[in-house]
């Protein structure tokens, strides 16, 4: 999270820089199958673009990505288990393109947490071998989270549609590189050996379809 206030921190102030000189842009669109996003274009230079965006992982895409899950040869169970208590996830990515007369690429670091709440504590039992306590009296809400950072390559191409409204099209590809994940319930004090037990099985497996494409599409305002 420092990381990500940091790279905010610069681009807001790159932004400020470019907004005095005209050459700041808002963009409203999505990244298939990641998210709905909002986010802003510095033209710091000729060929220089920096660029934030943050968004909200939703359905349908939540299903795109556990389809993608499962074809890894992830167990039915665990992605079920996903699927049917997902709740939405959230990123955030900074990023500095490099433009050229007909398109342009860049590199970026982006940043993910995605919640899945009411986890069947059967299927948490069975798949991660725990002991957990079920309560059909005053049921215990058990929570996964999963915190991703990741780096990314893209290469898009804009297409004016007036003056100051333009079209972008992308194509990118992350790789996630870190991750943290953990479940938590009222009862927190008892949640770390499960939570250790859970991150030792899933960070394999988020890197194991790490190498996620995404196809970009955006509507640029010039501000």
């Amino acid at each position: 999270m420092k990381r990500l206030i940091c790279i905010l921190f610069v681009f807001v102030s790159i932004s400020a820089k470019a907004q005095n000189e005209k050459n700041l842009l808002i963009e409203l669109g999505t990244e298939i199958p990641l998210n709905y996003s909002i986010g802003l274009v510095s033209n710091f230079s000729e060929h220089l673009q920096f660029s934030f965006r943050t968004g909200v992982l939703t359905k349908p895409y939540d299903l795109l990505i556990l389809e993608i899950i499962e074809l890894t040869g992830t167990k039915e169970s665990l992605v079920n288990t996903i699927r049917d208590a997902f709740t939405y996830g959230l990123t955030a990515k900074g990023g500095i393109n490099y433009t050229f007369p007909e398109f342009y690429t860049g590199i970026y670091y982006s940043y993910g947490q995605i919640h899945a709440t009411d986890v069947p504590v059967d299927i948490l039992n069975n798949y991660f071998e725990f002991n957990l306590p079920p309560n059909f009296f005053d049921p215990i809400e058990y929570t996964l989270e999963s915190t991703l950072h990741n780096i990314g390559i893209m290469i898009g191409k804009t297409f004016p549609l007036s003056e100051n409204i333009s079209l972008a099209t992308e194509f990118s590809m992350i790789k996630a590189i870190k991750t943290k994940n953990s479940i938590s319930c009222i009862y927190d004090d008892e949640m770390i050996l499960a939570s250790n037990i859970i991150h030792d099985k899933l960070d394999p497996l988020y890197k194991k379809f790490a190498y996620l494409p995404s196809i970009n599409v955006f509507v640029r305002f010039n501000l």
